[in-house]
């Protein structure tokens, strides 16, 4: 099982609590937007690294899994993220 961990994965995995992702190619500017929806949806400024703030975008990880399984395979080219694949590895493991 591979994993991929990068600064913009994270944030698409935390989108992935809002919105259902689809496969697209990444661009330079998906920092920008990551931030800017992040931001819309907290109704503040997204601040990496916030605990606060990733409380409020984390309660719901089922979701958040299910709404980022089209992108849930690493593919540097486009928009992905296997961080719900690792939490359930780790959930799968403790149980």
């Amino acid at each position: 099982m591979a994993f991929q961990i990068r600064a913009s994965s994270f944030e698409v995995w935390l989108l992935a609590h809002f919105e259902k992702l689809t496969k697209r190619p990444t661009s330079p500017a998906d920092g920008k937007l990551f931030k800017s929806k992040l931001t819309k949806v907290l109704n503040q400024e997204y601040k990496k690294g916030d605990y606060k703030q990733l409380e409020k975008l984390i309660a719901n990880y089922e979701k958040a899994v299910e709404n980022a399984n089209a992108v849930s395979e690493v593919d540097f080219g486009y928009q992905c993220t296997t961080v719900g694949v690792m939490i359930e590895a780790v959930i799968r493991e403790k149980i």
